[in-house]
């Protein structure tokens, strides 16, 4: 039996909502919500909108086309609707749009249930959609079976844009930036060469901050130290060995470096922006494009996007993210930050990562915090600090290979005690 129409209860978790519709795509939705409490923070008029915000970004997504269907929202005359409340204006509906699903996921206990019983009163079918355990439940509503499609083949859809947009995040308004393959590499081998080779190579890698950072700690602001610093020699020792030639590669073939004789100088141009994009992928941002590489056909992070930021930061109440991918696991965004070195301030960052998570993916968004090199005891501060703020940690290249990089079947790293700063 075709369903046109679907019923459903407008609750925080937007996702359980926007599930069934990319199950079943029916050509009208229809939400029925509580009264909020308080106009100035109206939480259950702010999710029903959220909602309509995801169901118009399907039209962007490949596996949709045109899909539009046409959206109602009603609300109840209640804060706290009863079950015989709701079970009549469920009911209404249902007699006005005999050809309905009804999904009872969503709002209060007492909603749910009010919202089943009109489903069984007028035997429709029902359906509970179920982030946690993975799947959509047939509520035995109907007098056959419910042919519901795969919870995890409708899941393995879901998008960054799909799931900012349930948070209320227009996708148009951010940007991302996609790596090129030499990048890829680079990081990678970027990562390979710190983790195995730093007592061969750690000298260089010590020098690239007071070679970028010759002004007052930063990137230098004249015109003339800006063109001194594009036509400065790179750090490099008058010997290269191996390791450090095949990182040397790794950053010419991605457009970082060029070899001119024995000496190395930077790619770019004086430009401050450019100075700057390069002096943090030699130092820091490769850790980025390293986790990037690994998370390639990761079996449940999946869709990531690299340098999440909003097209204008005026308004913007947080700026760059690392790196933002969709956790099939969870059906939810997860924000992965990335530090190659994590020094003072260690709590402030972690609460920093989980506000930025909630910001940009709502109470349900994961985060993970991936730190290649900390100082002192800062290890020991992220393991105890980061699982009490919902932070999944991952210290150290052994950890952070086996965290987003372990489905491929590469040997395990070995961490490196000697580190002083990357």
């Amino acid at each position: 039996m075709f369903q046109s129409t679907l019923i459903q209860l407008v609750g925080d978790q937007t996702v359980q909502n926007l599930l069934p519709v990319m199950a079943l795509r029916p050509a009208q939705i229809i939400q029925f919500r509580s009264r909020d409490k308080s106009a100035a923070a109206p939480r259950f008029e702010t999710a029903a909108l959220n909602f309509e915000l995801s169901v118009r970004a399907l039209a962007h997504e490949p596996d949709f086309g045109d899909y539009q269907p046409k959206i109602s929202t009603i609300e109840l005359d209640s804060a706290s609707p009863k079950i015989e409340d709701v079970r009549s204006a469920v009911a209404s509906r249902l007699a006005e749009f005999p050809q309905t699903v009804v999904n009872f996921t969503g709002a209060t206990k007492l909603m749910s249930i009010g919202a089943h019983q009109a489903a069984a009163a007028m035997a429709v079918p029902s359906l509970y959609c179920d982030t946690q355990e993975k799947t959509f439940v047939d509520g035995e509503s109907y007098n056959a079976a419910l042919k519901l499609p795969s919870f995890l083949e409708t899941a393995a859809k879901l998008s960054v844009p799909l799931l900012m947009a349930a948070h209320g995040k227009k996708f148009q308004d951010w940007k991302s930036e996609k790596p090129t393959e030499e990048l890829l590499s680079y990081g990678r081998t970027s990562f390979e060469v710190r983790r195995d080779h730093w007592n061969e190579c750690g000298s260089f890698f010590d020098a690239l901050k007071p070679f970028f950072f010759r002004f007052k700690g930063g990137i230098p602001r004249s015109q003339a130290e800006l063109k001194n610093l594009a036509a400065s020699a790179l750090p490099v020792p008058p010997s290269v060995n191996p390791a450090l030639k095949r990182f040397l590669d790794a950053a010419i073939a991605s457009g970082l470096c060029r070899a001119v004789g024995k000496s190395y100088f930077l790619a770019c141009g004086p430009e401050r922006e450019a100075l700057e994009r390069t002096a943090n992928l030699l130092i820091g941002t490769w850790l980025e494009l390293a986790i990037l590489d690994m998370l390639d056909g990761h079996p449940h992070l999946q869709k990531a996007l690299w340098s999440v930021a909003p097209k204008k930061t005026k308004d913007a109440d947080f700026g760059e993210m690392d790196i933002v991918c969709v956790d099939q696991r969870r059906a939810s965004l997860r924000y992965i930050s990335c530090k190659a070195f994590l020094g003072g301030q260690t709590l402030e960052h972690l609460e920093a990562v989980g506000d930025r998570s909630h910001r940009i993916g709502g109470t349900f968004a994961a985060s993970s915090l991936a730190v290649f090199t900390t100082f002192q005891d800062q290890d020991k501060i992220i393991r105890n600090y980061a699982k009490r703020l919902r932070i999944d940690p991952a210290v150290g290249p052994a950890q952070i290979s086996h965290e987003f990089g372990a489905h491929r079947n590469k040997p395990a790293a070995v961490d490196v005690v000697d580190h002083k700063s990357h």
